[in-house]
């Protein structure tokens, strides 16, 4: 059956039985700016202190897997002490378990009570990156409010946070001339990239092959080993053993190396970490604004430029909201007093 509500909407219902009643909820999906200020600042904080990243994503396992433990724990004591037989105080199994659990579940109290300190001090850590993530969320609820000006001024929330990773990546090659942005594998720029290189090596590629060509028709010379050199072990039917537990231990001292420097992450002191902050904040206020000139016409740009200054100004508490909505918006006063004597001849009551 169906039935139509006042907006006009029909929800359709199974039913087992006629007498049932069903209350229809609305979930409102919307994203809010506390909401997006969140996520940027989860996105902020992945690349810029990927070690807290990690360690905040190893607590939430943990705790899941603490959660779930002890309820395996209460199932099984209660399985247990439903299908026990005789003198429960005579089961020395069910006494054992009943041990168990309670050392298991102390153990686990302990350590959740030192995981909630640890994500506190990480959480308190994030809170630094705080300034970065609101800029852009207060940036994206103003993009959403230009429609208000031009129908054709929507956006879209993946792509805001295309401009921010950007933003990030700008701010870590301006401080590192080495940094190189992250590609997804089989990403249009990668393969360009790729086809530049291949280009390149070309002519290289050709003189080399054209040498080993020449070198070929004159002899093959065998090469002996240096001296100091190690040479490969030969069996008895002449063919060459590869030392591979020596090429596994290599692999996994630099896989161990790799592991090393990705978890350390530099540890800033509170002032040069402020300045991180503001280069961050700044630089994704600049790109923002720049993806949102491109698609703007020539006489909404002042406007959309205003409403951002305002809006950052209001944020920092350097401007008041009334204020701003006087100046926009106006303010008619209903009981207007009456002209002081002082500036009547020079002021009409209009102006007034």
């Amino acid at each position: 059956f169906f039935f139509q509500a006042e907006d006009g909407i029909r929800d359709f219902c199974l039913s087992r039985g006629l007498g049932d009643v069903y209350k229809r909820q609305l979930i409102n999906f919307t994203v809010t700016e506390a909401g997006l200020g969140d996520q940027l600042l989860a996105l902020v904080v992945s690349k810029e202190r990927p070690d807290l990243a990690k360690k905040k994503s190893e607590l939430i396992q943990q705790q899941n897997s603490f959660k779930i433990r002890l309820k395996d724990l209460e199932d099984g004591l209660l399985y247990q002490l439903v299908n026990v037989q005789g003198d429960v105080l005579g089961n020395v199994e069910l006494i054992e378990n009943l041990e168990d659990s309670k050392r298991v579940s102390t153990e686990i109290s302990e350590k959740v009570e030192i995981a909630k300190v640890t994500e506190a001090k990480i959480n308190e850590t994030s809170e630094s990156y705080r300034a970065a993530a609101s800029r852009g969320a207060l940036i994206f609820f103003l993009m959403n409010d230009l429609y208000k000006i031009h129908s054709f001024y929507m956006y879209s929330l993946d792509a805001f946070v295309v401009v921010v990773n950007r933003a990030i990546d700008l701010v870590n090659e301006e401080e590192n001339p080495g940094f190189k942005r992250r590609q997804t594998v089989g990403s249009p720029a990668q393969g360009q990239q790729v086809r530049k290189e291949s280009e390149a090596r070309s002519p290289q590629i050709k003189k080399e092959e054209k040498k080993e060509g020449e070198e070929g028709k004159e002899g093959k010379e065998e090469q002996e080993p240096k001296e100091g050199e190690e040479q490969p072990k030969v069996d008895g039917e002449g063919e060459v053993k590869i030392d591979t537990a020596a090429i596994e231990a290599d692999g996994q001292a630099e896989k161990a190396v790799d592991d090393v420097k990705e978890e350390e992450a530099p540890q800033l002191s509170p002032r040069s970490l402020a300045k991180r902050v503001d280069k961050l904040t700044d630089s994704i206020t600049y790109q923002s604004f720049q993806y949102i000139r491109r698609g703007l016409f020539e006489r909404h740009k002042l406007i959309v430029a205003t409403m951002l200054c305002f809006r950052i100004l209001i944020r920092q508490g350097k401007l008041s909201e009334e204020e701003v909505d006087h100046l926009i918006k106006g303010k008619i006063e209903l009981n207007v007093p009456a002209i002081p004597e002082a500036i009547r001849p020079f002021i009409t009551d209009q102006i007034w």
